[in-house]
């Protein structure tokens, strides 16, 4: 049987903290990404999320940051991000990673709220890795669109407009005021196809459900 290539980098990344992940630990994660509610938040976003981190000076704090960044997802939810945070905490400590580590890692799990300015390069990164959807090819990422108001499917379709449209009016409002990305690789790679990208998503909102 193939290994699980995400299960095998999963494990990676806690052997370079110097601990050893257990099947369990990626089976829970496992349970969580799979969950039918899941268009988006799923395995493939953390797939293209790693896939970005190979390109920039990551170890294993970032990358077990990201696997876990969407470990909760509840669209009613108002913590998915905290809960998400305390989930990895949770297993870090009970592996007798330090406690330092432990908090770098909820750190670079809660920038992905997008609502703070990042504190360093490593949450720069996290959060430009976690955009990066936003500066994709059109194709990909008008299906992405598609599966946010999948997940979104309990909302009434007025409401839906009105909030997805604050959303993406306020990452266009940072690109126009200077940047969406924060670091210039991710500047250079993604930013003109986001603005692109985001404008479209505007003038093309869903109009029925």
């Amino acid at each position: 049987m193939n290994a699980n290539p995400l299960q095998v980098r999963f494990e990676q990344a806690f052997t370079t903290l110097g601990v050893e992940a257990a099947p369990e630990d990626f089976a829970a994660l496992d349970s969580r990404y799979q969950e039918p509610h899941r268009a988006y938040h799923n395995w493939r976003h953390i797939s293209e999320c790693l896939g970005e981190l190979d390109d920039q000076t990551g170890n294993g704090v970032m990358e077990i940051a990201i696997f876990y960044h969407d470990a909760i997802y509840n669209t009613k939810g108002k913590e998915n991000e905290e809960q998400s945070a305390k989930m990895c905490a949770d297993v870090l400590s009970k592996k007798g990673v330090s406690q330092a580590v432990i908090y770098q890692a909820q750190d670079l799990i809660l920038a992905t709220r997008h609502v703070n300015i990042p504190r360093n390069e490593q949450e720069a990164a996290i959060i430009d890795i976690d955009l990066s959807i936003l500066g994709r090819d059109p194709q990909r990422f008008q299906e992405y669109e598609r599966n946010i108001r999948q997940e979104y499917g309990w909302a009434p379709i007025d409401a839906y407009r009105s909030g997805r449209k604050n959303i993406l009016e306020s990452f266009l409002g940072r690109a126009e005021q200077g940047s969406l990305y924060t670091l210039k690789k991710f500047r250079t790679k993604f930013e003109r196809q986001a603005v692109s990208n985001l404008y479209w998503a505007i003038e093309n909102l869903p109009q029925v459900n």
